[in-house]
């Protein structure tokens, strides 16, 4: 019986392998897509796939990876940052000051990293 078990778990594809125990694949999708980015200002602009709504994004890094902190903007921040570069780069300055939290999309962890 365990000898049958091994043989159809090597011969099986991986999904079938999840079907046998029951388990389905979730497929994750993107969830923040970016529509601009500002390389040298090290932020972007984009739209939260799962509730459509604008952010701000920027970089940044704890000990054990980098990662973006995303804040909500409304739609006419949004439209009013894809076109005054000095307006966007103000908003980014606060988040990385850690003035705008309240604007939060994820809430950080404990290990909430430094942007960069």
């Amino acid at each position: 019986m365990i000898a049958d078990l091994v043989s159809l778990l090597l011969s099986a594809s991986i999904e079938s392998i999840d079907d046998f125990f029951g388990r389905r694949r979730r497929r994750k999708r993107r969830r923040f897509t970016d529509s601009h980015v500002f390389v040298d200002e090290r932020f972007s602009l984009g739209t939260e796939t799962r509730t459509r709504s604008r952010y701000l994004a920027i970089p940044v890094s704890n000990s054990a990876a980098d990662y973006e902190e995303y804040y909500r903007l409304s739609r006419t921040e949004y439209s009013h940052f894809t076109t005054d570069l000095a307006a966007a780069v103000a908003f980014a300055d606060e988040c990385r000051a850690r003035h705008r939290d309240d604007r939060l999309i994820v809430q950080p962890g404990s290990s909430r990293g430094v942007p960069r």
